[in-house]
């Protein structure tokens, strides 16, 4: 039940290619871990006729076809950027309608392969040594915007398009065949945005609460309408949406399992003829097919965090177990020696599968020929989610620190590498789901309750200053990780009458004022002193402060919200989103309250335990001053360390193991799967 995403030492990083072993193999010495999943991959659409390219479609597939190193050389790409912008801008000028061949550096540009073409495309036809535009000045410029704008679709810089604030944090997002695209979040709600209507999100609710957890874990389109599609997540089930009606509730995951959370559906796909495939904390794989179950694969052995769907029905599973499943119709095929947990797979066409693991690096497979092809390191952070753009042919990875590392696939089959194009993008929370829509705009799923939409076409580009902001926001975030969160550690000190741990965004932050204050000059301190976003917080902080307030002045007493009459009533947020009340009387031993409030709730980690007994001691008046940062927890009970015991093992690990690692880790169960992992 706890909230696995901190950071940790990246694991080592192979350095050869790793062959693929058959199944039967022994996998004795793989390391048993789990990893909280997040799968989001850009997902296949409806069967539908291929649209045929234009000239300058085919032009610029022709030039993607040329290595990147070859492409930078010559310096193609920013030379035809350049003559095409040029008629744009400036169709009557004579001076840009005529292009020099005998230019050394324009030669060297067109000799690359699909260059000419594109410029033939725009209009341009060869007269001797020169490439001259003839015709009006507006056909010109049509003829050039057209070139340039397959140019800027294959090649050119993501600019922010939207950034769309939610009142929960998404988990995951997919690509549907009408052009929008729909998300997932922690509050059980399925969002569809439609083009030119981002904003104003058709709200799917379906998915319900279970034993305490709640969230939509995946989504991928699934139907015949272009707006239909399946979700899962924490309840155990796949709802088939039609329109706005969950009309089928596919169940199956964790049923008859007693594990922690083997309930959980991680992960979607679908493959070509319509058949779906899920991934599962119960360490299976399912595929369904006219709303029955087909066939369910077994063999991993910690949770699979994600599946992708690959041509001629082969199905690709990811594990916590450091290993990558292939099966067909349901019979493993064989292995790949993942060299960390996974965390994400993406088809890229043909027997291509890329993966993201937790030692920040992303992989190419060949699964048809079974053997690593590639291998890029791409954050010094967990890789939480992969798409793939088979028209501009780039892998887009998002990572825990907030960053999407932009590769370019480049050939295919065997010879098949990933290479990093210029420039990432960076975000203002974990990125935990990644999807390429119809347009080749791109959209993160974040951990900041937002989802961003990225595009390469400057007329679907936000306005400069929200583009300024966000990247100011997102460079501030950044920036705070990396000090790993310093300004909570100064704040901890001083003499307050009252102070709250907080946690927003992975970072620990006080909440503190004295008797007399107002909630406002409160909440905007805070805000100021953590570099926060006041629109987004404000309101929340002070309703936190009003609420602390008008308990302490009613010495604590009475209360509601379930307090069943006990001195003190507060309504907090737990790791996983959900509000709940802790309550308890003067007197009471806060490590007791503690505990029986996460028997009570179920879903809570040991981890939060020392966080949840200092916030009864401050409340109380017991603790002699506020904690600092630096202090070590309180030692914890033998029951609560039971209960830590118990939600490491029910993950797969055996009891040797998670008592060493526990001990080690001081009885944090967050950073004792860190140790196993």
């Amino acid at each position: 039940g706890a909230h696995w995403g901190g950071r940790g030492p990246a694991d080592l990083v192979a350095r050869r290619p790793v062959p693929m072993a058959e199944a039967g193999d022994d996998d004795d010495d793989m390391a048993a871990a789990i990893a909280m999943s997040l799968g989001g991959t850009a997902a296949p659409a409806a069967a539908a006729a291929p649209r045929e390219l234009s000239d300058a479609e085919r032009a610029v597939a022709e030039l993607r076809s040329e290595a990147a190193e070859a492409l930078e050389r010559a310096g193609t790409v920013k030379i035809l950027f350049t003559l095409l912008g040029n008629v744009v801008k400036s169709p009557e000028e004579d001076k840009f309608r005529k292009v020099k061949l005998s230019n050394e550096k324009i030669a060297r540009a067109l000799a690359s392969r699909g260059a000419e073409a594109l410029m033939l495309a725009a209009g341009f036809s060869k007269a001797g040594d020169f490439l001259e535009l003839a015709g009006a000045a507006e056909a010109a410029a049509a003829g050039a915007k057209k070139a340039l704008d397959a140019l800027t679709a294959a090649f050119g810089s993501f600019a922010l398009a939207a950034h769309l604030r939610l009142q929960a944090q998404p988990r995951c997002v997919c690509a549907l065949p009408s052009g929008g695209f729909a998300s997932g979040a922690s509050d059980n709600r399925v969002r569809v945005h439609r083009p030119g209507m981002w904003e104003s999100p058709r709200v799917l609710a379906g998915h319900e609460s279970l034993k305490g957890v709640s969230g939509v874990f995946a989504v991928c389109p699934f139907g015949e309408g272009e707006e239909d599609l399946a979700s899962s997540g924490r309840d155990g089930r796949i709802l088939l949406w039609r329109g706005a009606t969950a009309s089928v509730a596919l169940t199956g995951h964790g049923v008859g399992i007693d594990l922690t959370n083997a309930h959980t559906i991680s992960s979607l796909a679908r493959f070509e003829d319509g058949t779906l495939l899920s991934g599962g904390w119960d360490k299976t794989a399912r595929t369904w097919s006219n709303e029955k179950q087909v066939a369910m694969m077994q063999g991993h052995t910690v949770a699979v965090n994600a599946v992708a769907a690959l041509p001629d029905g082969i199905a690709a599973t990811g594990s916590g177990d450091q290993s990558i499943g292939i099966w067909r119709h349901g019979e493993r095929l064989r292995s790949v020696l993942a060299g960390s947990p996974v965390r994400a797979l993406c088809a890229c066409g043909g027997s291509l599968l890329a993966s993201a693991t937790n030692d920040g690096c992303v992989r190419l497979w060949d699964v048809a020929l079974g053997q690593q092809l590639a291998q890029h390191k791409a954050s010094s952070d967990y890789i939480l989610s992969l798409a793939f753009c088979p028209e501009s042919r780039t892998l887009a990875a998002g990572a825990a620190d907030g960053s999407v590392t932009l590769l370019r696939l480049e050939s295919g089959g065997a010879g098949a590498t990933l290479a990093r194009m210029s420039a990432g993008l960076q975000h203002c929370g974990e990125v935990y789901g990644l999807a390429f829509l119809a347009s080749g705009d791109l959209v993160a799923a974040c951990g900041d309750s937002s989802l961003a939409v990225w595009t390469r076409d400057p007329a679907r580009a936000a306005s400069p200053a929200l583009q300024q902001d966000f990247a100011a926001r997102a460079a501030a975030l950044a920036t705070a990780s990396q000090a790993n969160s310093a300004p909570a550690a100064a704040q901890g000190g001083g003499n307050w009458d009252f102070t709250f741990p907080v946690t927003l965004g992975g970072r620990e932050m006080f909440l503190q004022w004295n008797r007399g204050e107002s909630a406002e000059a409160i909440a905007a301190r805070f805000i100021s002193a953590n570099s926060l976003d006041a629109g987004q917080h404000t309101t929340d902080v002070v309703a936190f402060v009003q609420k602390a307030q008008a308990q302490s002045a009613a010495g604590g007493a009475g209360g509601g919200g379930g307090g069943g009459g006990k001195e003190f009533n507060y309504p907090v947020e737990v790791a996983d989103g959900r509000r709940l009340t802790i309550s308890w009387n003067r007197g009471d031993d806060p490590q007791m309250v503690a505990v029986n409030f996460a028997r009570q709730h179920g879903g809570i980690g040991a981890d939060e335990l020392p966080d949840i007994v200092n916030f009864i001691q401050q409340v109380s008046g017991s603790a002699p001053a506020p904690m600092m940062v630096q202090q070590a927890p309180p030692p914890m009970s033998e029951a609560a360390q039971q209960e830590a015991m118990m939600q490491v093992m029910g993950m797969g690990f055996d009891e040797g193991r998670a008592r060493a690692a526990l001990q080690a880790a001081n009885w944090n169960i967050e950073a004792a799967v860190m140790q196993l992992l």
